[in-house]
């Protein structure tokens, strides 16, 4: 048995493990797989199969990883761990043998290719302990999945105080360095499995209750080898303690500063801050090879995926990830651009392109753009990526996929399987929300085609609800075939066209009885009604969205705890592919998709910032007398909001200019507006399809209550003090 806690601030989890979990040790540069016993696994069951785990300097491959001996005679004795405490930035793997008690803090440093591990063992028997401590790595350097190089054999050179390793085919390429602080008395050079090993070792006597401790420290290269491997230890050699504290530090700052939500559910709070958390330990920086992207899911997909991406963008931007989003989506763009603008659907992390993109991928990625823009106001990006998503949408989609124009493109779309018709629901709805997205860029940037985009979005709407409606089934068909005969297989992507409003609110509800009648189970939307039984984050996220948008928060609230509980399965703490565990044990989308839930879904922010405005139209659990979210970015602007049942308080930290504030009232009829502490001619409404607005022009340095009352809404204006 082992004891899996996570200790991280007021997020205490605690579980008994029959058999160790997979945990990830995480840094911009390279990234540890291991397991929480401390054993060596094989990790990896679909591409590198047993090779997906030990440490990737991404798109390499070092160690398996570390195992800490103690030799006694004639007696070894490889420890492992009983009792794993995870810290997120970091984990500590406690082991004993005989009166000694072994604790091993290991970490990757935070901005370079290191990876520290602090052991220390203390005698808690009645006598003295002699023997030899030994630290074992195992080498095992090779290229990421599918990267078309080889490799040859680890070469490990004993230097003077610590070893040097390199690859036979990557002499001056590939290259670690490998040593400690005691510098080990003496080294030994072996072979476990058919890998090279180098062993450190200290003799030592350990008086009773004495504590003897080191730094371990390995450094590894892809570019300059072993001697920038060399260079890099003798920078960070010594520095283990310091190291540790400005990395739990920098975690706490992540979880706990920055955008923050507060709701009466103290699990949001948590959930929420792990969601941040994930996203910032699955972001890397591989240059030159890939610049900073987000990773896909570990162990088997570090690699950038087009949909995972922009599936991400919205709670990523919303979570304060904005440079770190960019990043990713210039590096799609670049490579749509080149590819007469298809976007693709997986790059290797040596920047090779295995798969070019399916047919939602094009479409999928101008939303993304979109909701980068209307988050962060970027016209320069946005003038950037503007050509590449117009040619892939109405040039690339049109030639390859929808070459007779109707809006249903052919092929693989998010659900591969076979036997579907060749049209698929999913592609249709994202080319139809593409060319929405298309719109607003276009009219954003005066150009003349947006009305063109419309006419095709309206013409489209009408055929759709035609052609893919079934009435008896109250649901929309999965695939239609080329002749437009329909098909229900019972996907989950029957969600789609609800969570993007393009159903009507009549059929949304009648599609959404009939998903949480038959399509749901106790952990989520199932992937396909009947025949498989799985439930996957993405879907379930999305029809918390779509819950949300028809006024089912509860609903929505239940599925995100959903997505949510898989934090407590596996690696604690880590947001699963599956629910309530399974596939990747850290999955990109499934914190994303936590996030957007909540701050589009909930609070039901709209931003618009390139317009400094930002639409609110909170949907609030019955039980939960308010909400808050602070030190919000939407464009230039800084923002605390706070939604209740009868209104909202939003204060305006920072901005260039005012920021235009429509709120919804959820249709009550605004009689009057009483305005104090500011100018009421800031203060309009406006009547909008049914819904009425109140539209405020909030200066920055303002707050504005919104109280609405039976008959009326009162609003009130007030500056705020200067924030320290």
């Amino acid at each position: 048995m082992i004891t899996q806690r996570l200790d991280f601030g007021p997020i205490q989890m605690e579980r008994r493990d029959e058999e160790a979990s997979l945990y990830m040790l995480s840094g911009k540069k390279m990234y540890f797989l291991g397991a929480t016993d401390g054993r060596r696994v094989p990790i990896g069951v679909e591409h590198l199969v047993g090779e997906m785990g030990g440490l990737w300097a991404h798109p390499v491959k070092f160690v398996d990883g570390l195992v800490i001996r103690l030799h006694e005679g004639d007696t070894t004795t490889p420890l492992t761990c009983h009792e794993f405490v995870g810290h997120l930035s970091d984990a500590t793997l406690y082991s004993e043998h005989a009166a000694l008690r072994i604790a091993r803090t290991d970490f990757v440093a935070e901005h370079d290719a290191a990876l520290f591990s602090l052991l220390s063992i203390t005698n808690t028997g009645t006598e003295a302990w002699t023997g030899i401590v030994g630290a074992e790595m195992r080498w095992s350097m090779r290229g990421c999945w599918f990267g078309g190089w080889e490799h040859g054999e680890a070469l490990l050179h004993r230097e003077q105080h610590f070893v040097t390793v390199t690859d036979t085919l990557w002499q001056g390429r590939w290259g670690a360095a490998y040593g400690s602080v005691p510098a080990p008395e003496s080294m030994r050079f072996g072979e476990d499995e058919g890998k090279a090993t180098a062993e450190l070792r200290w003799p030592i006597t350990l008086a009773l209750g004495a504590t003897q401790s080191w730094e371990i420290l390995l450094t590894v290269d892809h570019q300059r080898g072993e001697t920038g491997a060399r260079q890099l230890w003798a920078t960070v050699v010594g520095h283990g303690e310091r190291e540790l504290a400005a990395k739990r530090a920098r975690y706490q700052a992540i979880a706990w500063e920055g955008v923050q939500i507060s709701t009466p559910d103290q699990k949001v709070r948590h959930e929420y801050a792990l969601a941040k958390l994930n996203l910032h330990m699955l972001y890397a920086d591989y240059g030159p090879y890939l610049p900073g992207f987000f990773l896909a899911g570990v162990p088997e997909f570090p690699q950038l995926f087009g949909c995972d991406t922009a599936y991400t963008t919205a709670g990523a931007v919303a979570a304060g990830f904005r440079e770190e989003m960019k990043s990713a989506l210039l590096l799609l763009g670049e490579r749509a651009r080149m590819a007469c603008g298809r976007v693709p659907h997986e790059l290797t992390t040596n920047g090779r392109t295995f798969n070019p993109g399916n047919t939602q991928e094009t479409p999928q990625f101008a939303l993304a753009v979109w909701d980068y823009v209307r988050w962060t106001g970027d016209l320069e990006f946005l003038r950037l990526m503007y050509p590449v998503c117009r040619e892939g949408v109405m040039e690339y989609v049109s030639a390859l996929w929808d070459f007779d124009g109707d809006g249903y493109p052919w092929g693989d779309a998010m659900v591969e399987r076979p036997g579907m018709g060749s049209l698929k629901l999913d592609s249709a709805c994202y080319l139809y929300a593409a060319w929405h997205a298309l719109d607003e860029m276009a009219t954003v940037l005066g150009r003349a085609e947006a009305a063109d985009y419309r006419a095709r979005a309206a013409d489209w709407l009408v055929r759709f609800e035609r052609q893919w409606w079934l009435p008896d089934e109250q649901l929309y068909a999965d695939s239609l075939h080329t002749d437009l005969r329909p098909q229900l297989d019972g996907h989950w992507t029957q969600v789609v066209p609800i969570q993007l409003g393009i159903a009507s609110p009549e059929r949304s509800a009648l599609v959404l009885d009939e998903l949480h009648r038959s399509f749901v189970n106790e952990y989520g939307l199932v992937h396909t009604r009947g025949r498989e039984e799985r439930v996957w984050t993405l879907p379930t996220g999305l029809l918390a969205l779509a819950d949300v948008r028809l006024g089912r928060v509860e609903a929505a609230v239940e599925q995100l705890h959903n997505i949510a509980r898989t934090t407590q399965s596996g690696m604690l703490g880590a947001f699963e592919e599956l629910i309530p565990s399974g596939l990747c044990f850290m999955q990109l989308w499934s914190a994303a998709m936590y996030v957007q839930c909540v701050v589009e879904g909930l609070l039901g922010l709209t931003p618009a910032a390139h317009r400094h405005e930002l639409r609110m139209f909170p949907a609030l659990p019955a039980a939960w007398p308010e909400v808050t979210i602070s030190n919000l970015e939407i464009g230039t602007h800084l923002l605390d909001l706070c939604a209740t049942h009868a209104g909202a308080t939003i204060t305006h930290q920072r901005g260039l200019e005012p920021l235009h504030l429509k709120y919804h009232n959820r249709g009550m009829l605004v009689a009057t507006i009483e305005c104090t502490g500011n100018d009421t001619e800031t203060v309009t409404l406006e009547q909008q399809e049914e819904l009425n607005l109140i539209h405020i022009a909030l200066p920055p340095r303002t707050t504005v209550t919104i109280i609405l009352e039976e008959t009326h809404a009162r609003v009130h204006l007030q500056p705020i003090k200067q924030r320290s």
